[in-house]
């Protein structure tokens, strides 16, 4: 998670449960839209189970949760967790802290019983919260706390992240999981654990490596703005290598030599190198500012086209728009950032998409949504 918000336009819907949804797998786990910015789920710790909503992220690695000795105001309105409730909880009487791009947690590293879907993870290390900074975001949120998706380094010796206790404990038959989003707030999208489910997306997968192992980072080549013409549907194409090299000698792109990508289910936006932000926030009439633009200019925008290894992502002004509909204003999803070595695409990226995460052969796919 490169950073909980990245603009301050929004408003926090108000806290929903997400209840019991009916399904024949039990290592699905249905995931809630809030406003097309965040995506949360149920897990459950300890014995007996206390339940927690949680965004799930593969931007980070650990599991925190509000804790009951936590005094900050964003504790109070939502579920913490009681360690003296759960006869299998350990004190590891060990500090912990995660700082994130608006803000930081501090809190207690215990362990206890995970249960995320039907699978149930042991003695799994997380962090209860003593103090979170007000500045976080989490006051009058949607979910609790975090669960991390990505591994704490280097994966051989990673001792605290869930996924590396997946791993360990081989709770899945093949160590996969597929995240589908979904356009709508409430409505609900799915993570999938164990397996790349078919049913989920259309065409081909295309799978790209990791740049570095513990992170879900890829290598992406470009990104552009494509003018408005009279085919203005999202499309997901393999465009032919050669044709492109051939163009490619015609049209510059905006990022001089490849750069790293995050794939961040916990972000809600697109953040990248400073200069090339605001330029296509400038090709697409937003403020380089604030990046509000007139919500009566979406449907005149044309696309953004993400080259990620010579497959093109295109991305329509409703994915790159954020259109907020309680105060009715517009904003680029598209957010310049000066201190980050690579870029970041999270959900604006993500959305139209069935991303699945191989942490055995450390490769993602990318396949088109089946409902778009």
């Amino acid at each position: 998670m490169a950073s909980l918000a990245q603009r301050p336009l929004r408003t926090m819907s108000k806290r929903h449960g997400i209840g019991v949804r009916a399904t024949e797998d039990p290592n699905t786990v249905y995931i809630r839209n809030s406003a097309n910015t965040y995506y949360y789920g149920d897990l459950f710790l300890g014995t007996p189970k206390q339940k927690f909503s949680v965004l799930f992220d593969t931007g980070s690695s650990k599991l925190w949760v509000p804790g009951v000795y936590c005094k900050s105001p964003a504790c109070f309105q939502h579920n913490r967790f009681h360690p003296k409730m759960s006869s299998a909880f350990q004190n590891l009487y060990r500090n912990d802290s995660i700082t994130y791009g608006t803000g930081k947690i501090n809190g207690m590293l215990g362990s206890d019983t995970v249960y995320i879907g039907g699978i149930s993870l042991y003695n799994q290390k997380f962090i209860y919260t003593t103090e979170q900074d007000s500045n976080f975001e989490l006051p009058g949120s949607c979910f609790d706390g975090i669960l991390g998706l990505s591994f704490n380094g280097d994966p051989s010796i990673d001792d605290t992240s869930p996924i590396s206790s997946i791993t360990k404990q081989r709770k899945l038959q093949r160590n996969v999981f597929g995240i589908q989003l979904s356009d709508g707030d409430k409505s609900y999208g799915r993570i999938t654990f164990g397996r790349v489910d078919d049913s989920l997306y259309k065409g081909k997968m295309y799978w790209f490596p990791v740049v570095e192992k513990g992170s879900w980072k890829l290598m992406m080549d470009d990104i552009n703005y494509e003018k408005p013409n009279i085919k203005s549907c999202t499309e997901f194409i393999k465009k032919n290598r050669a044709l492109e090299n051939k163009q490619s000698q015609n049209k510059s792109g905006n990022l001089d030599k490849p750069v790293h990508a995050l794939i961040d289910s916990g972000t809600s936006f697109i953040l990248g190198k400073w200069e090339v932000i605001n330029k296509l926030n400038h090709e697409i009439g937003a403020d380089i500012n604030t990046g509000f633009i007139s919500c009566s200019k979406i449907n005149t925008l044309g696309m953004l086209i993400i080259n990620i290894q010579g497959i093109l992502f295109k991305l329509s002004s409703k994915e790159y728009i954020y259109h907020n509909k309680i105060t009715n204003t517009c904003q680029s999803a598209l957010i310049p950032k000066r201190d980050l070595s690579y870029w970041v695409l999270g959900n604006s990226f993500m959305g139209k998409l069935y991303s699945v995460f191989d942490f055995d052969n450390h490769k993602i796919g990318l396949g088109k949504d089946l409902n778009y």
